[in-house]
């Protein structure tokens, strides 16, 4: 849909844009693939720290044992590690008052906005992260507090926001796919890229929490969990860093490819 007229460019608002909506099989189709291709990644990162004989990144379940891994002969191996020093939570409580105080500064000074609403849904995703987290590591490090109800709630909600801010991150990118200026560039794209519609992110983000909760990142090192939580990001951040930035502003938009090649260089 194209809402630019092509003789009124220069004044048109931003919110004058031309997308293409996606068909609900297209967005469901895209968001599987999504999904696919992301928990591929993040479960790719275990087994190949195993091979090399790091064994940070072990499957866990939420069922921690006594702490070592039972299944070598002879000394046994510490597998759980679980750092309580208040370096540590002191770190998590010290990001979260500056996530928080992120939050605010945007509800004050950006103007209201699916952008801004949504960018402070993901800083608040982040903001419950490193404050549960800390919680855990300052009041829940033992071996018998790890194997409680207590710390499985603690750690999902921890892990499980990270991974909720992924939809957020997609959902971002979709307002600013749709909202995004293309009148001010003085000329009609040659072509319109399908948006993401915003019920595929809530999907997205949902399965990644439900995946948490059933204990998909659960590692004997439970800080690793985190690890593997950011790598459901990748799809959402770099589709829409090429797609809007890139396909957008040098392609979309962009009158030869001598001049895309020249706006390249300029970037770098």
């Amino acid at each position: 849909m194209c809402l630019i007229d092509p003789q009124t460019q220069k004044k048109a608002s931003v919110s004058e844009v031309c997308y293409t909506s996606t068909s609900a099989f297209s967005a469901a189709l895209m968001t599987v693939a999504g999904l696919s291709f992301n928990l591929s990644l993040a479960h790719s990162i275990s087994p190949i720290f195993n091979h090399l004989g790091i064994h940070i990144f072990e499957y866990a379940h939420y069922a921690y044992g006594d702490g070592y891994d039972n299944s070598t002969m002879g000394e046994r191996r510490p597998r759980v590690y679980f750092d309580s020093t208040w370096l540590t939570y002191g770190t998590d409580y010290l990001i979260a008052a500056t996530m928080a105080a992120g939050i605010l500064f945007l509800m004050r000074s950006a103007p209201r906005s699916s952008v801004r609403s949504r960018s402070v849904g993901m800083v608040a995703c982040y903001l419950t992260s490193v404050l549960v987290g800390g919680f855990a590591h300052h009041k829940l490090h033992s071996i018998s507090s790890l194997n409680s109800l207590s710390f499985r709630a603690a750690w999902i909600v921890c892990v499980g926001t990270v991974t909720s801010a992924a939809g957020f991150i997609g959902s971002i990118g979709s307002a600013i796919h749709r909202e995004y200026p293309l009148a001010l560039a003085g000329a009609p794209p040659k072509f319109s890229v399908p948006k993401v519609p915003d019920w595929a992110w809530i999907i997205y983000g949902g399965i990644l929490f439900a995946h948490v909760a059933a204990g998909g990142f659960s590692m004997y090192r439970p800080a690793a969990d985190i690890f593997l939580a950011g790598c459901t990001q990748f799809v959402p951040t770099g589709k829409h860093v090429f797609v809007v930035n890139f396909v957008y502003t040098f392609i979309a938009l962009s009158p030869s490819p001598l001049h895309i090649f020249f706006s390249v260089l300029k970037c770098c």
